[in-house]
């Protein structure tokens, strides 16, 4: 079993990592990027992610509540206590995530046309945002279940979101060699983050069982 100083140096080493990581990615796959798809739709490209991130200010807190009294309740083994907190907080994260979806779509036909984006690639823009604004409000969704804060496994959070940002980078490359664009680049994203979720959530449900969803639970 791991100790506590050995865990607090695994998730040192990962976090510097995924940093290091996220640098050299940005570092050479950027230029790359305006290179082949233009200015223009990579002034979309981030415009669709900025959108995307104001909407993490439906958070409000939540997750920081969930790690403190998570981990509280699971310190002194009330797997009662810690399941209704688990439970009410998948309930109440399926409703950010249901605001979320309206806010993407309210912000994809009512409001992206008033950008300055070019007629030729509002459509494109439209979709791009849809994709990306959905896969926020999927990651909202399955929040509580890959939240591993409360137990100090930052290592495994951090490690699949490192494999998952080297994937989505590769098969953004891949994509845009066989001529696809902005479209496709934004359902490998979605993909990749999908992935990373389930693999996260298999890993709470193995090493954390007393953690358990239940409809009883919710208050």
């Amino acid at each position: 079993m791991t100790s506590i100083i050995e865990q607090f140096f695994r998730n040192i080493f990962t976090s510097w990592a995924g940093m290091i990581i996220g640098l050299v990615i940005t570092f050479f796959f950027t230029p790359y990027l305006i290179t082949t798809i233009g200015k223009e739709q990579y002034g979309i490209w981030n415009l669709a992610f900025a959108i995307v991130a104001y909407m993490g200010l439906a958070d409000i807190g939540m997750k920081q509540s969930i790690v403190r009294y998570i981990s509280k309740y699971y310190a002194t083994k009330d797997w009662k206590q810690l399941n209704q907190v688990f439970s009410s907080s998948v309930r109440i994260y399926f409703g950010i995530s249901i605001i979320i979806l309206a806010a993407t779509f309210a912000i994809v036909f009512g409001v992206l046309h008033h950008f300055k984006i070019p007629p030729q690639f509002l459509n494109v823009a439209r979709a791009a945002v849809l994709v990306i604004g959905i896969d926020q409000a999927i990651e909202y969704a399955m929040l509580p279940f890959v939240s591993l804060g409360a137990f100090h496994r930052f290592d495994i959070t951090t490690a699949w979101r490192m494999i998952a940002r080297i994937g989505q980078t590769i098969g953004i490359v891949i994509l845009l060699e066989l001529g696809y664009g902005l479209v496709a680049m934004a359902i490998m994203v979605a993909v990749m983050g999908l992935v990373r979720r389930l693999v996260v959530n298999y890993y709470r449900m193995k090493l954390y069982p007393e953690v358990r969803f239940s409809l009883a639970s919710i208050d």
